[in-house]
């Protein structure tokens, strides 16, 4: 959790999953074996399309420190730099977002051009990079989106039952619409055992909506927005169920938390986050060197 640790504090996963997330068996986003009975995929999988020389992308990783209370380069176990290799020659670097599902890391990038597909990569740990199409379905389509919904950016996070994608509206930029991987139609769709619609509320001035990304962290649904002209500080918002909105500073979230040690060549034009089971983390892209 991101709030002060506290013996007498005790969270009722159950309260906020009643609001539209039922705990069930997590559907699986890996490729089915060839053995795997059943309907094929929805998606068309595409080539596995190195991208061009030069443009090789890679991460800059920083997980959360209690000490410090601060999100740090390179913290504790973090690797400092994570190659994402293998992406298709469309896949937009700038439109991108990640969670960790209990199993895997897994990162997401939109199709140039399009807002109804995204591309999908898995964390291996044999080359210690982000690969396109590991143990994943490479291309996942996503359906029903309001007329409103900003593909600019997006998040996307795993809470134990469900894989969900989150656009925010684009004449209410306090308004997130939520999608839900469907495991038997195999693509995200609108409203799909979610709540369709969630508003952020108690924004103070100067919150960056445009920079902006989501986690669960086991407990909690988070999102996270940068402080405008900043990006070295996040402001903290954390899901109420009882209002059934994202409220700042809620339930003794952190309002205000630093982000320190990025390295100079990292794109702070957006940044994604998650939550491992064990650690908060944070990670700016980058052109990969070399």
């Amino acid at each position: 959790m991101l709030e002060p640790p506290a013996s007498t504090r005790v969270v009722a996963l159950a309260l906020v999953l009643s609001a539209g997330c039922k705990p069930e068996t997590a559907p699986s986003l890996e490729a089915p074996a060839a053995s795997e009975s059943g309907p094929p995929p929805t998606f068309v999988e595409l080539p596995a399309v190195e991208e061009p020389a030069g443009a090789r992308l890679s991460l800059h990783q920083a997980a959360f420190d209690w000490s410090t209370l601060a999100y740090v380069y390179a913290h504790a176990d973090s690797i400092p730099e994570l190659a994402i290799v293998g992406a298709p020659a469309d896949a937009d670097r700038d439109r991108v977002a990640m969670l960790h599902d209990g199993d895997l890391y897994r990162l997401y990038m939109f199709r140039s051009g399009r807002d109804d597909a995204v591309y999908q990569f898995a964390y291996d740990p044999a080359t210690l990079a982000y690969t396109y199409g590991f143990r994943s379905v490479p291309e996942l389509a996503i359906v029903g989106a309001p007329a409103d919904a900003s593909a600019r950016s997006f998040a996307m996070l795993h809470d134990g039952a469900r894989y969900r994608l989150y656009m925010r509206s684009e004449t209410a930029p306090t308004r997130l619409y939520q999608f839900a991987f469907n495991p038997t139609s195999g693509v995200y769709e609108f409203g799909y055992d979610s709540i369709p619609e969630l508003e952020l509320v108690g924004s103070p001035a100067g919150v960056d909506h445009e920079r902006w990304a989501m986690l669960h962290d086991g407990e909690v649904y988070r999102y996270y927005a940068f402080a405008r002209g900043r990006a070295d500080l996040l402001h903290q918002f954390a899901f109420n169920a009882g209002t059934g909105a994202y409220e700042y500073g809620h339930d003794n979230s952190i309002p205000q938390i630093p982000v320190v040690g990025m390295p100079a060549a990292s794109d702070t034009s957006d940044f994604v986050m998650l939550h491992d089971g064990a650690d908060y983390r944070f990670y700016l892209l980058a052109l990969a060197s070399g």
